[in-house]
Parts: C-alpha cells; structure tokens; sequence
C-alpha cells in the first residue's frame, strides 16, 4: 500500500507540473484533451484563423509559415484567431530563421484597430493593428544604427547621423525573447527578461516551445520550459481578452514557423 500510495502521489505531482508549464518539446503535442487543451491549427488550413494577409502566410510541412529569406519585408502582419480569449494557458512551437535581426511575436487579448499613429499623423497609411500584449520574439545581433549604415554606405547624409543621435528608443544588442510589450497602445511599456536566463534558454536559428499564461492581470511567460517572466499589470490599460495572432514584422529578412498551437481556457 504504501509503494502505490508513493506512485500516486507522484502521478499526481507530475499531472500538476503539466497543467502548469504543458509540455515542452516540439515533437509533442499539448493538445491534450484531459487537460482541456484545444488545437487551434491542424497542420492543413487556417480554420481557426482570420487570414488578413494573403500571400505573406502559408503552410508548410505542417507549420503556418510566414517571412522571406531574400527579401526584407515591407510591411507588418499579422493573423489572428476568429475567437476571443480572456484567461488561458497557451503552448506553441515556433522557429526564426534569417539575418542577424530577427523580429516576430505572439500577440494575445488582442483587439484589431486602425492604427493611424501615436500622434495619429505619424503614419503614411493607418493600418489594422492590434491593442495587446505582445509575447516578443526578437533577436538583434547588431545594433540598428550599424545596421543602417552598412545598408547606406553608399550614400552617407549627414543629416541622417544627426537623427541617429536623437533618436535614444533605438533596441540594442540583445535577445528580447519572451518580454512582454504592448507597442501600439503604450509604446513605453515593455518589460524585459533577464538576458542571461533568455540566452541560456534560447535555441538559436531553431524549433522553441513557448508557453503564455494569463490570470486576470497576472501573466506569466515560458520559453523552452523556463519561466522568464512573472508580471502583474496594475495600469488602467491593462488588456483581459481579446484574440490570439501570430506576427510578423517588417524591416526583417526573416522566415518564421508556428505549429503545435493548443489553449486551455482557465476557469
């Protein structure tokens, strides 16, 4: 008795960690319907989605695919869930590949609006953009100002390079993976993660699992089975539901893959 009490206890110990963090690997599937895990893709069409963007997004050997490896994206994208969600728990598998700047994202609670710029003129068209939390998907290996001037060589302004100078929101050199933001409505609120503990986690150029959890206010970010972000949002814009998207941004010459995309809803 004592020997099947043991196994129980452990059983259920590892039944909790999995309703916690689900699983972490990208050759398994959360989809667990005992844990009330649904599959919002099934591997073939976008049925769980509202495909905004045709021609940017594809599916590929299972994976919804989007990005270019020869070409720099113009523009941002992003697909989204035909439903709402307030709190849940979400697990996917993700992979960037490309340059040395590399820039996608999860969206969640998102809200889809016209975006016509911070100061509503800033813009050269508004676009549909969401009001939302971002889970960041973002590696810079070198810094914007390098980047730009390798593309302008060429053609130095010296007018530029006073801009440059100005301009101090510029990202840096980092890995921004799984820090929170939410740019189109606060464009000053980003949270981010501790680079050590990101980089350590991080499979470079390779297939991550990515787990988002929200309760309320309390949100809670994992990248490869590390809980690098534990965040309470006190602010009055604080988001409760809205729809899941998938991002891709512009700027880069990236290509991007989701798949093994599963929500349980929390009661």
């Amino acid at each position: 008795m004592k020997k099947k009490h043991v196994s129980n206890t452990l059983t259920l110990c590892l039944a909790t960690l999995l309703t916690t963090i689900g699983c972490q690997s990208p050759k398994q599937s959360c989809c667990d319907t005992q844990q009330r895990f649904v599959s919002l893709f099934n591997g073939k069409d976008f049925t769980h989605w509202d495909h905004t963007n045709d021609g940017v997004w594809t599916i590929e050997d299972g994976a919804i695919v989007t990005g270019d490896l020869n070409e720099i994206a113009e523009v941002s994208g992003w697909i989204y869930t035909h439903k709402s969600f307030s709190d849940f728990e979400l697990h996917l598998d993700t992979k960037l590949v490309g340059d040395i700047y590399r820039n996608s994202g999860v969206w969640y609670r998102a809200t889809p609006f016209l975006f016509k710029g911070h100061d509503q003129h800033d813009v050269e068209e508004a676009f549909m953009a969401p009001a939302a939390y971002e889970y960041d998907m973002f590696v810079l290996e070198k810094e914007e100002k390098e980047m730009d001037e390798e593309e302008d060589d060429e053609e130095e302004d010296e007018d530029d390079e006073e801009d440059y100078d100005e301009q101090e929101d510029r990202w840096k050199i980092g890995n921004y993976w799984a820090s929170i933001s939410d740019w189109f409505i606060r464009p000053d609120y980003t949270h981010l993660v501790n680079q050590e503990k990101v980089n350590k986690a991080l499979k470079s150029q390779d297939w991550n699992h990515i787990t988002i959890r929200c309760k309320g206010n309390h949100i809670q970010h994992w990248l490869n089975g590390e809980l690098l972000l534990d965040h309470i949002d006190t602010s009055p814009h604080a988001h409760f539901e809205g729809k899941l998207g998938l991002q891709v941004r512009d700027g880069t010459k990236t290509k991007i893959y989701f798949k093994n995309i599963c929500i349980k809803e929390l009661k």
